[in-house]
């Protein structure tokens, strides 16, 4: 894994896959390089990034963290981009409908290749102790409705606390209570997947795949491994079930009621709130030195590990990114601990009922007050692809599909944004070139498909799609064609939250928050800061609100 001079290289695809005790034995010694302060993972050159876009990506794990700004999952590992395929939101959860989550893990362990899985939990868990004391308050009050989604979210969180009590049991403080809470959901995710995802289960079943827990110590720097779920063996043998986002009866209605760096080298609580435009600063001037190949931020100190356990988070930015282990959003944008909330799923995407995902963006924005939120695509975007692909493949369209596993699912729900980039004759990136040719010489089928595809849109995507096709015009070419298909998809993600959350929604409007788009370039290592979504200035007049898809009936 390295060159003469001693570099770290990249994984790719054309490195053979790498069995899970290997990649497990290099979490682990990445982790320990860490807590040493001596990564090796610190710089990348042209040539690695154009092998990573040449040959694709063959990360070696794919890993589930929390959204946590104090816990980037690439740096904690020392991590090279291609290694990890990350998945990040508030809590490290799968129960808040996530059909997203579990078919991306699909994606990764398929079409990818990973034999391992670690799902990655971390001491001090803000998602996880707001869950807690609201189970704990509300357990002998009524039960009233859901007004947010991050109600939403920590309603799902509560069999976690549940069980957590239980086990400590009902003498116990909240502290004790939430800290061992921690411990389960780790387990209640990994037993999430083993439950909902057959192609992941019959991986396990059969020897191709590994998932295991850890908890990563926000004050030592050290990752606890905590190997496979207690109830792993039963429910191999047990019957898969379709995740509550893809069925019918997935909604909710009920709930539980009524300085730039930092003071102490790192962003803390103990920190003001950073403005939007600052923030941005930030994160240009990050991805600037990480495109260069001089990164700042590798070296995290015993010290700064402590004042973020003291006095907890206040991440400048909220980023919204894709999993491809490609685009390291901690890395792209050289960020300490406690600079950025994460959040990534395969195509940096809200299509697919994604209320854990709104809600975790209302938990960064309200409770630890950032002022930017980012949605982050990127070029050569394999999920974009593969809903553009799956649409276009299916003569009903995407509403007629049977979803047989989750990873159908998150395409099928991502190919809305293929429907609008058929009525403008667009199509997405790389791969499905050749389908935007075949589609565009097809006016027929054209005409036909985007009568059905208007019907099936959102109302905010397609004000989009009606200002992207005057913006092209008629002489754009297929390459235009194609790479538009991913900025389409930032501004709809865009849109979502303002469309789904009020919260954010009022935040924007009365400039305490700023929603951007940027796109990150495979090959340069930059970012493209795309501004506001076009549709904004018209969605935050709304006053109407209609509850995510994963939170309606």
């Amino acid at each position: 894994m390295f060159t003469p001079g001693g570099r770290r290289k990249v994984r790719t695809a054309a490195d053979p896959p790498m069995p899970p005790d290997e990649a497990l034995k290099m979490l682990k010694e990445g982790n320990r390089r860490f807590v040493k302060g001596e990564p090796q993972a610190t710089r990348t050159n042209e040539g690695m990034r154009n092998a990573l876009v040449d040959m694709g990506q063959a990360p070696h794990t794919a890993v589930i963290g929390c959204a946590d700004s104090r816990a980037p999952l690439e740096t904690i590992f020392d991590a090279m981009p291609g290694d990890i395929f990350v998945l990040r939101n508030a809590g490290n959860t799968c129960t808040h409908a996530e059909g997203s989550m579990v078919g991306s893990l699909e994606f990764s362990t398929g079409k990818l290749g990973a034999q391992l899985i670690l799902v990655l939990g971390h001491t001090k868990c803000g998602a996880i102790y707001g869950a807690t004391n609201a189970y704990l308050e509300a357990k002998n009050s009524e039960v009233s409705s859901v007004n947010s989604a991050l109600e939403g979210l920590l309603l799902d969180l509560a069999p976690v606390a549940e069980k957590a009590l239980a086990d400590m049991g009902s003498n116990s403080d909240a502290e004790t209570v939430a800290a061992h809470a921690v411990r389960v959901n780790v387990f209640h995710t990994i037993d999430f997947l083993l439950k909902y995802s057959a192609p992941i289960r019959e991986k396990v079943k059969n020897g191709q795949l590994e998932i295991q827990g850890g908890i990563y110590h926000l004050d030592s720097g050290n990752v606890e491994f905590m190997g496979r779920s207690p109830s792993q063996p039963e429910l191999l043998s047990s019957k898969v079930s379709i995740p509550p986002s893809m069925t019918r009866e997935g909604g909710r209605t009920s709930g539980y009621g009524p300085a730039m760096r930092g003071t102490h080298g790192v962003r803390t609580g103990a920190d003001s709130a950073i403005a939007a435009e600052d923030a941005l600063k930030m994160l240009k001037d990050g991805n600037e030195r990480f495109a260069v190949g001089a990164p700042l931020a590798k070296h995290a100190t015993s010290k700064m590990r402590e004042a973020l356990v003291s006095h907890g988070q206040a991440p400048h930015t909220a980023v919204f990114g894709c999993a491809d282990s490609r685009v390291p959003v901690d890395t792209v944008f050289d960020a300490m601990p406690g600079d950025l909330f994460v959040l990534r799923n395969a195509g940096n995407t809200c299509t697919h009922a994604e209320g854990s995902m709104v809600g975790s963006l209302e938990f960064c924005a309200g409770k630890l007050g950032s002022k930017l939120i980012l949605v982050l695509g990127h070029t050569q975007c394999g999920a974009i692809a593969g809903a553009t692909k799956t649409y276009l493949g299916s003569k009903d369209g995407p509403t007629s599909k049977n979803v047989g596993c989750a990873l159908e699912g998150l395409l099928i729900g991502l190919s809305r944004v293929a429907q609008q980039v058929m009525v403008l004759g667009h199509t997405a990136c790389g791969a499905i070139k050749g389908a935007t040719k075949t589609f565009l010489q097809s006016k027929t089928v054209r005409q036909a498909k985007a009568a059905r595809a208007l019907d099936a849109l959102l109302q905010g995507l397609s004000v989009v799609a009606s200002k992207s096709a005057e913006e092209l015009g008629p002489t754009a070419t297929e390459e235009q064609i194609a790479s538009h298909a991913v900025k389409l998809n930032v501004f709809h993600t865009i849109d979502f939250l303002l469309e789904f959350s009020p919260m954010i929604r009022n935040k924007v409007s009365s400039g305490e928050v700023e929603i951007q788009g940027g796109i990150y370039d495979l090959e340069t290592g930059r970012v493209e800061f795309l501004g506001r979504s076009p549709a904004q200035a018209a969605l935050v007049q709304r006053s109407d609100f209609t509850m995510p898809p994963s939170l309606s009936e």
